[in-house]
């Protein structure tokens, strides 16, 4: 990130975001509210690799199957299935779901091409927020 800090254009508009995004996604977990915690966290990982692809020179992560998952993603959500998906810095795509949609997706992220597995992880202990 200290590539792109110091010469993407979209950099401080991503970075003044992150704590609205932060605040929205503390107030969907309290409130149990999967999609609009989705939503947050797949905008704002849009908007990290946004931030990569416009560096200079660009940092690009994602391979075919990386955007060919996400469309999947959005084929998923658009059918009414619970699915939103998210990256780190790299090419891998999770899918933030619900545990009654989980095999519908991971199904879904193995027929991808280029996909090489999917699996589900289970939730872990419920959220905590600490000042």
């Amino acid at each position: 990130m200290e590539h792109c800090a110091a010469t993407s254009p979209l950099y401080a508009a991503w970075l003044d975001q992150v704590p609205r995004d932060l605040e929205a996604a503390e107030r969907a977990l309290a409130t149990g509210d999967l999609e609009m915690l989705g939503t947050i966290a797949e905008a704002n990982a849009l908007a990290m690799h946004a931030t990569a692809l416009a560096a200079r020179p660009a940092i690009v992560y994602w391979q075919p199957a990386t955007l060919a998952v996400l469309a999947a993603v959005r084929e998923l959500r658009a059918a009414g299935v619970a699915a939103w998906a998210t990256m780190d810095a790299g090419p891998h795509v999770k899918v933030l779901t619900s545990v009654d949609d989980a095999s519908r997706v991971a199904t879904a992220v193995r027929a991808v091409a280029g996909v090489s597995d999917a699996s589900i992880s289970a939730a872990g202990p419920g959220a905590a927020v600490t000042a």
